[in-house]
């Protein structure tokens, strides 16, 4: 994911982190799912820019973080340093297994991670790893392309157009993602992968996850009252939240 590296100022650009989606739908969703965390010790995989490591630290929540990209690093220690939250942005790669602390976290959240697995077995070091982290009775969170769901059309509103590059329903087929901002400007664009739902729960599984729950993304309150075309964004289901338990 060291694309990352050269698309970092194009995805931190406020016309998409302001996207009235991803502000009421996606991460509303997330930290839902998530519930009350005050007082836990999380691990965010894959932080990019921080925005979901800060989201979490607003919580009361102690946060460490990672990401493979050295510049969304850079981005998310400079607005550390800018407005401190006591968050650890380390540079790391998902899919080399290591801990990130002596004391396994009692949260684990990953953001568009797990569909950037290429093969098998980059998946299941990015599940290995989130589990190796995680403690007994432990919780992993993540916003995940959704399995169930084919990607097709751009739908004015959402934030992204997605189609497949390959022939779809098949596991390791290519996802091109081009990602649009509130105006409907092109910002960049990038490739993701295509699991199947029992692909995703066999390696969860594997390193002791049960409690498997996908489960479709609401809308804030707030969000309701927007004058937003809500309902193509809710037809167009490519994203869901991805949870599961450690045993």
């Amino acid at each position: 994911m060291a694309i990352y590296d050269k698309i970092a100022a194009a995805y931190t650009d406020p016309d998409r982190t302001n996207h009235p989606q991803r502000i009421y739908q996606i991460y509303y969703s997330w930290l839902k799912e998530i519930g009350d965390a005050r007082g836990l010790r999380v691990l965010d995989m894959a932080c990019g820019h921080g925005h979901s490591s800060r989201l979490l630290a607003e919580q009361g929540v102690q946060v460490t973080a990672f990401d493979e990209s050295i510049k969304m690093i850079r981005i998310a220690q400079e607005i550390e340093s800018q407005q401190p939250s006591g968050i650890e942005y380390i540079k790391a790669r998902g899919q080399e297994i290591q801990q990130f602390s002596p004391t396994p976290f009692d949260l684990v959240t990953a953001g568009y991670f797990f569909h950037y697995a290429r093969t098998p077995a980059e998946l299941s070091a990015f599940v290995e790893n989130a589990a190796l982290n995680l403690k007994a009775g432990g919780r992993l969170v993540a916003i995940n392309i959704n399995p169930l769901s084919p990607v097709c059309n751009y739908i004015p509103g959402a934030t992204g157009f997605a189609k497949w590059i390959d022939q779809p329903w098949q596991n390791g087929s290519r996802i091109k993602v081009t990602v649009y901002g509130a105006s409907r400007k092109r910002l960049t664009s990038f490739i993701n992968y295509h699991w199947q739902k029992e692909v995703y729960e066999q390696h969860l599984s594997q390193f002791g996850f049960k409690d498997i729950r996908w489960t479709d993304l609401t809308i804030s309150p707030e969000g309701l009252e927007l004058k937003f075309n809500w309902q193509k964004v809710m037809d167009y289901k490519i994203i869901c939240i991805l949870s599961a338990v450690k045993n």
